[in-house]
């Protein structure tokens, strides 16, 4: 914070305090703690401008600052006598600043950095940092986009500092001066800090961790979220899963917004069951009726911080061509194929429905949860509606950006950010976790049942805390039982939804050789008891009817 005021319970001490804490601060406003004239930080408050507006340039569909920028100008108040040459640089940058804004079409950036480095005449170190910011020629769209918010943030800063200091130079001379005309010292001092905290300690474009707003003034807003929750209850806002256990244990599907957490043991499946629901997303739903803006194309996106493209394309491919041609796909017949025909064939079958998919690849040591989501905003920028991401997994994400958050508490946090801004978008997140060790010996002692077992427990590694941030807890397990094997399905918790059957909180799929069939506009192949068999007309022997 860049003005601190103490406060005491105190009337008489903290009137003392608050006193004594202003006039120092304003006494050294004067100089910054390098000893600077504050006008020289006005050069760097300038060329940010200029940079922020080049780079916003290249972004179109990202919003424009000229608002703030404006009132940037208005701040920076020019003194008649210029000893130092100060005056005249941040004179002559005004004017790049306004001759930018001025022009319909964005000025090149050849002319603005031939302006800029007359308006910094002699100081050279100023104009490099201009040149620097913006010579690169940078194709990433998110990575503009960082630079955007970077600027964003820091002309916000600057704008709530210079209101926080007329506040505080309000505030003094009235404790200094006018104490009389105050009546109650305490109260006056108490709610004008909270004011002046509350300045320094936000400088957002808007409030972080607003996710939605309603304003009940309007009714319109009102009958959105209604609507919303009418086409949700209808399913016409959930994507649909391979399996009906699975849509009878959601209650009709996966819905948007929501972070679905697939929980498991290493190597027992969580993985291959969020490959599943991936892929039922891309060639199952029907993306037009879920789209908020028409004009966009829709989009399902992976994200790996584990597999490589190679695996993630193989395992696809394994998948579908067993989904729909009843083929196991081993090495042997991968040795055998025409990249063509196959490669072909598997894009008309992801994208069948109408659906762009894309793949991204990411090294954990340099990938933080912002970059996750400056990725998504950048597919927003190239026209993209965003319905499905999977992320697998989050946990492995560096930890730079999330603040003082304790060791035990930062996965947790990780799914949490994400998850914020997918339900801003109104996006499906399939985020995979591994189960904890209690969970493994638990598995130890020969329980076959272990997901339903451990589904509400909340035994995720490395963070207990975990399980109160998705919407949808599903715990999977491979099991081998006779020499046959099956994937288990448990829920856990499910928010916002009504009741759901006890009978339909635990499921199991046999496999087939090349993996699980799609059921979903067949007949059901799910059983409740290890071991049971289902007639050609989907029957179940009725003395196994539950599960053990």
């Amino acid at each position: 914070m860049l003005f601190p005021i103490r406060l005491s319970v105190f009337a008489n001490h903290t009137k003392f305090l608050i006193v004594y804490s202003i006039s120092k601060n304003i006494a050294n406003r004067n100089t910054d703690n390098k000893g600077n004239h504050p006008k020289m930080n006005l050069k760097i408050i300038l060329t940010k401008c200029i940079c922020l507006l080049y780079r916003e340039s290249q972004i179109d569909q990202y919003g424009h600052s000229d608002t703030m920028i404006k009132t940037i100008l208005k701040t920076i108040r020019l003194k008649e006598k210029d000893i130092t040459g100060t005056e005249s640089v941040l004179k002559s940058l005004k004017e790049v600043v306004e001759s930018i804004m001025s022009r319909e079409d964005m000025m090149p950036k050849r002319e603005i950095l031939q302006a800029a480095q007359i308006a910094c005449s002699t100081d050279t170190a100023l104009f490099e940092s201009i040149q620097d910011d913006i010579v690169v020629d940078i194709e990433d769209q998110s990575e503009i986009v960082k630079q955007v918010l970077s600027y964003r943030f820091q002309l916000n800063k600057y704008l709530k500092n210079q209101e926080a200091e007329r506040l505080i130079e309000k505030l003094y001379q009235k404790v200094k001066f006018e104490p009389d005309s105050v009546d109650n010292m305490d109260e006056f001092l108490s709610s004008n800090a909270m004011k002046i905290t509350e300045l320094v300690s936000y400088s957002g474009e808007v409030m972080p961790g607003i996710i939605s707003e309603i304003d009940f003034d309007d009714v319109k807003q009102i009958e959105e979220a209604m609507q919303e929750s009418k086409e949700q209850a209808e399913g016409k806002l959930m994507i649909k899963t391979p399996w009906q256990a699975l849509q009878r244990m959601t209650q009709g599907g996966l819905r948007l917004g929501d972070l679905v957490l697939p929980a498991g043991l290493q190597g027992a499946g969580k993985s291959f069951i969020s490959r599943n629901l991936f892929l039922a997303a891309c060639c199952l739903n029907d993306p037009k009726p879920l789209m908020k803006d028409p004009k966009k194309k829709p989009l399902n996106v992976t994200f790996s911080f584990e597999d490589n493209r190679i695996l993630v394309v193989n395992d696809y491919y394994r998948i579908l061509k067993g989904v729909y041609e009843n083929v196991t796909v081993n090495q042997e017949y991968l040795k055998n194929i025409l990249p063509s025909e196959s490669s072909d064939w598997l894009k008309k079958k992801m994208m069948q429905t109408g659906y762009h998919i894309r793949f991204i690849n990411n090294n954990p040591s340099e990938v933080s949860y912002m970059d996750i989501i400056n990725q998504l905003i950048r597919f927003e920028t190239e026209g993209y509606e965003v319905h499905t991401v999977l992320i697998d997994y989050i946990s492995l994400a560096n930890r730079n950006g999330l603040g003082n958050v304790r060791s035990d508490q930062d996965i947790q946090e990780l799914f949490r950010r994400v998850k914020n801004y997918c339900l801003s978008k109104r996006i499906l997140l399939i985020a995979p976790h591994q189960l904890s060790t209690e969970a493994l010996e638990i598995k130890r002692n020969n329980d076959r049942y272990l997901a339903r077992t451990v589904a509400a427990l909340g035994y995720y590694q490395d963070s207990k805390g975990l399980g109160r941030e998705p919407e949808l807890e599903i715990v999977v397990d491979k099991v081998v039982d006779n020499g046959k094997s099956y994937m288990a399905f448990a829920r856990g918790k499910h928010r916002g939804v009504g009741d759901t059957p006890e009978k339909d909180k635990f499921f199991i799929l046999p496999f087939k050789e090349w993996g699980l069939a799609w059921d979903i506009d067949t007949i059901d192949t799910s059983l409740t008891k290890f071991g049971q068999e289902r007639t050609s007309t989907g029957e179940v022997d009725d003395d196994f009817a539950l599960a053990e």
